[in-house]
């Protein structure tokens, strides 16, 4: 009953007065909730209480009164062996009314199962509380959070055979998402010591030990699990950068794992806890702090516009730390003043203003191609439009040993059909069976209309080389299926998505739906197969002439190529190159009479 009163203040209207109303009374409802919780969870309880089983911490969501704690997925659908069991100071306790003063076995493990919890206070006043287990770390912060500043609170990661807690540096994080009529928002963590200090933490297997970690709680995603599943596919996807020989280990993606977060008593659900995406995982070289000289330097484009595309080339202003949609990652302003953006400001101008021979010519010299190239299939895959003039990074190993930029992708949640837009959240206009580049073909960055427009340096020929070598493995139909499956599987196992479920209903981010985890999977799935048969066709073979990729050689490859010479607003010039018959890189009437010729021999 509970968790259907909750919802009223999420409901999604269009009417702006209604949801500022809405997120006005927000407040107002937790708090009547959180007393009612408290009182049905427990005849006897203060601001104190605590739950433990074997030393380790359980959690109390404040809006349902019901605690969660973490213990080894082995014990799932197993059972787990509690040795101990502390509430306060409660003694004669039972669960499900079992005595379990010198422990108890909870048998028959999963993810939704609840266990009562009695006992009998100090001051002879029984106690009840309600248990369930996860298998999933559980993150917990305690402190105020702001949007523009970091505070210092307290996180806690409660991992299946430990408990970390530590203070902690917390703001909101996100650029869309970034704001008060959200409700899932997500996080960035700073830990440090009790000095104020930054403090590492290897909080998982196979992650780095850092003291900086984002959470990102899939705001706008049904699935919640875009960004991490299209993650780690794009791990096993991306080719080394151009600096991997001096350094092997460099990450140009950002790992993490699945968790369930709690902020200040309240269940938020589930979220991706992974690393950023920074100096120290790319592997840069280190700025010399005693000299100040600068070698490895990266930039986020934060903003779409004509520079992130690197359409246009305006001066920057090197003691500004933004450059017309390009932010200063590292160095930062802050140690080193005035910046200096001229590697890739050099990079941008070269592909802004080089002539097709100069490009042609020079664009290894400039731009990380391999990835590129991956890019270049993984934006079609994802039809990720978001993606077009934003969500990058750009990373110099070292400035000094040459003008090379290598490119890293980053931010996938909004793709496989689904828009940033929660009020239209799987619009027609992104159907499976479409050209990304031809879709909002203004957004297109020129670096990747450049490469194919005449299949620079073979670029197109090694993009199709390369997909029919990944379609037979990570980019298999199955494979890519498989994968959103056994995640969605491992959060019901833990019992983290039908938490997750049973929170967000009737939920605002996503425009008043409901999250519905196996309904948006059968969508994703059902997606992913009709794209890979499209993407089949797009980088498979075609005849000489057949220019619209449809694998007839007729009237409307006459009709593209005259508006490739028009260069009318309907030709997408990234594929002007298609019409170049002759292979002078040169479209024009010769083109246009080879093709006509060639119909009509047919």
């Amino acid at each position: 009953m509970i968790a259907k009163i909750t919802q009223p203040y999420n409901i999604l209207t269009s009417n702006t007065l209604l949801i500022i109303y809405y997120n006005i009374t927000l407040k107002f409802f937790r708090c009547i909730l959180v007393a009612i919780a408290a009182l049905l969870a427990s005849s006897h309880t203060d601001a104190q209480t605590q739950l433990k089983i074997n030393e380790r911490t359980a959690v109390m969501d404040s809006i349902t009164g019901t605690w969660l704690c973490s213990v080894p997925e082995e014990c799932f659908g197993d059972s787990y062996e509690a040795w101990s069991i502390e509430l306060d100071n409660a003694t004669g306790i039972t669960v499900d009314g079992m005595d379990a003063s010198n422990g108890y076995t909870f048998k028959h493990i999963d993810g939704t199962r609840t266990w009562a919890i009695k006992g009998t206070a100090p001051d002879g006043k029984p106690v009840q509380h309600n248990l369930q287990f996860t298998f999933l770390p559980i993150v917990v912060i305690n402190g105020t959070v702001d949007k523009d500043a970091y505070n210092t609170g307290t996180v806690s990661v409660l991992l299946p055979d430990e408990d970390i807690v530590s203070p902690c540096k917390v703001k909101f994080r996100g650029s869309a998402t970034n704001s008060h009529v959200y409700f899932k928002r997500n996080y960035h963590l700073k830990f440090v010591n009790e000095q104020g200090e930054k403090e590492d933490y290897k909080f998982f297997e196979d992650l780095r030990n850092d003291n900086n970690w984002l959470l990102d709680g899939g705001t706008l995603d049904r699935l919640r699990v875009r960004n991490r599943v299209l993650t780690d596919l794009w791990a096993d996807i991306v080719s080394k950068p151009y600096y991997a020989e001096q350094e092997p280990k460099a990450l140009t993606v950002s790992r993490g794992k699945m968790v369930e977060l709690f902020r200040n008593g309240e269940y938020f659900g589930v979220y991706n806890m992974c690393e950023a995406m920074d100096r120290k995982q790319l592997k840069l070289k280190k700025m010399n702090e005693e000299t100040g000289e600068v070698f490895g330097q990266l930039w986020k484009s934060g903003q779409r516009s004509t520079t992130t595309k690197m359409m246009t080339c305006p001066t920057p202003n090197n003691f500004m730390d933004t450059w017309d949609g390009f932010e200063v990652n590292y160095p930062e302003l802050s140690d080193v003043n005035p910046t200096d953006y001229s590697t890739l400001y050099n990079a941008v101008k070269f592909v802004a203003e080089s002539s097709d021979e100069e490009f042609a010519a020079h664009a290894r010299e400039y731009l990380d191609v391999d990835p590129l190239i991956d890019i270049f299939i993984y934006m079609q895959f994802l039809l990720a439009y978001d993606n077009l003039g934003k969500n990058y990074y750009w990373a110099t190993y070292d400035r000094t040993q040459g003008p090379m930029i290598t490119p890293v992708m980053w931010d996938f949640d909004t793709s496989l059909g689904q828009s940033w837009k929660n009020t239209e959240y799987h619009p027609t206009y992104l159907h499976p069976e479409q050209d990304v580049y031809t879709f909002y073909t203004s957004n297109v960055d020129l670096y990747i209309k450049r490469f194919v427009k005449w299949n620079v340096d073979g670029f197109v020929d090694k993009a199709k080389e390369r997909y029919w070598q990944l379609r037979k493995g990570v980019l298999a139909t199955d494979s890519i299926n498989d994968r959103f499956t056994a995640c969605i599987d491992m959060l019901k196992k833990s019992g983290g998505a039908q938490r997750e479920e049973r929170r967000w209903v009737r939920c605002s981010d996503l425009g008043g739906r409901s999250v519905d985890l196996t309904g948006e999977l059968n969508f994703v799935t059902d997606w992913v197969t009709k794209r890979m048969k499209w993407l089949d066709n797009y980088f498979g073979e075609h005849p000489v002439g057949d220019t619209n990729y449809d694998d007839e050689v007729d009237i409307s490859d006459a009709n593209f190529t005259i508006s490739a010479i028009l260069n009318k607003s309907g030709a997408n010039d990234i594929y002007a190159g298609r019409s170049d018959i002759n292979s002078d890189r040169v479209v024009d009437i010769n083109d246009y009479n080879n093709l006509a010729n060639k119909i009509l021999r047919k």
